[in-house]
């Protein structure tokens, strides 16, 4: 499938508990992850795969406090380890 940047930029993303995680920035090179900006700390990446529209708005089916342990990475230079790291987080839970 290809991604249309321009209809995911700017969207905001809601975590599994009803709580905005953050705003999308953009999406890394490969198309596999979701940017998102928050404001409390670093960008977000998130796999592809675990966003969904739900009522016309961007979820991700994790809890906040899931997130927020989630490991930081360059998304403009994912290196194996960074994407291994990603892949095992979000598989583990």
């Amino acid at each position: 499938m290809t991604i249309e940047r321009r209809i995911l930029v700017g969207r905001d993303v809601y975590a599994s508990d009803d709580l905005k995680v953050g705003v999308i920035i953009g999406v890394s090179p490969d198309a596999e992850f979701i940017i998102v900006a928050r404001s409390s700390s670093s960008d977000l990446l998130v796999p592809m795969d675990e966003m969904h529209e739900v009522g016309g708005r961007i979820e991700i089916g994790r809890s906040t406090a899931f997130l927020k342990r989630a490991p930081e990475a360059d998304p403009e230079h994912l290196t194996l380890d960074d994407r291994k790291r990603l892949e095992e987080f979000y598989r583990a839970a």
